[in-house]
């Protein structure tokens, strides 16, 4: 059966359903996103309460004889920071991805109802998330919990690793050539993490709204798709992105 030869209300029903389906898939990941920001906060003050302990026991300070274990305690910091940083960016990731389809759903409901039914994708979401003020009066606290986020980030990815490579550094005798390649193999990697999380998550949360929307629409109208770098706001007169350098 082709689809122009659906009923109006079937058609709805149809796109309802799947509409349902993917709220529920959003409620879902968002419960993952929160699981994997409460374990990231709960690795910050696991460190810093290991932290407190490990300075009133002098003995278990870096010294010769655990040099190695402490290095590989401090490569860890960063592994286990940064995995749980792309969990919570990947989270976002499927967030936005599935808001933006039922976005377009609703636009398709809204225009075979003739009204505006559905409007919280397609319109209010973007409103109210999409910048720090919406409306007078009225703050997006989204932007300060992104800023307190990135603080709780950069002290259990970045600054406990390169204070303990530093303590290390200064444990290391002059021959050993070995300890201080390890040393610089590993501040290189929790810096080069670091910047890699904060590049992918601005790509990811600032730079990604509203361009799915439209290769959706794309596929919707059945139009040649061109999977490229956009800017949403410059359009070919065909309809399509134009291709960015």
């Amino acid at each position: 059966m082709e689809p122009s030869e659906l009923g109006v209300d079937a058609v709805i029903n149809l796109l309802m359903q799947k509409y349902s389906l993917l709220k529920h898939e959003v409620c879902l990941h968002i419960g993952y996103y929160k699981g994997h920001v409460a374990k990231f906060q709960l690795m910050g003050s696991a460190l810093f309460a290991a932290g407190a302990y490990i300075l009133s026991h002098t003995d278990l300070l870096p010294s010769a004889q655990n040099w190695w274990f402490w290095w590989v305690g401090a490569t860890l910091v960063p592994v286990m920071a940064h995995y749980l940083i792309f969990d919570i960016i990947e989270a976002q990731y499927a967030m936005i991805l599935l808001g933006e389809r039922l976005a377009t759903l609703e636009e398709e409901i809204n225009g075979h109802a003739g009204r505006r039914i559905l409007i919280w994708e397609s319109f209010v979401s973007p409103l109210f998330w999409g910048v720090l003020r919406p409306m007078p009066g009225v703050i997006n606290p989204d932007w300060f919990l992104t800023f307190f986020g990135l603080i709780i980030a950069l002290f259990n990815a970045l600054i406990v690793p390169v204070v303990l490579y530093w303590t290390l550094w200064k444990r290391i005798g002059s021959c050993a050539l070995g300890m201080r390649i390890a040393v610089l193999l590993g501040g290189g990697f929790a810096i080069l993490s670091m910047l890699l999380s904060i590049y992918c998550a601005w790509r990811v949360i600032l730079g990604m709204r509203g361009k799915p929307r439209i290769l959706f629409r794309q596929m919707i109208r059945r139009e040649q798709v061109q999977f490229v770098y956009f800017n949403p706001d410059s359009m070919g007169a065909e309809g399509r992105p134009h291709p960015r350098d």
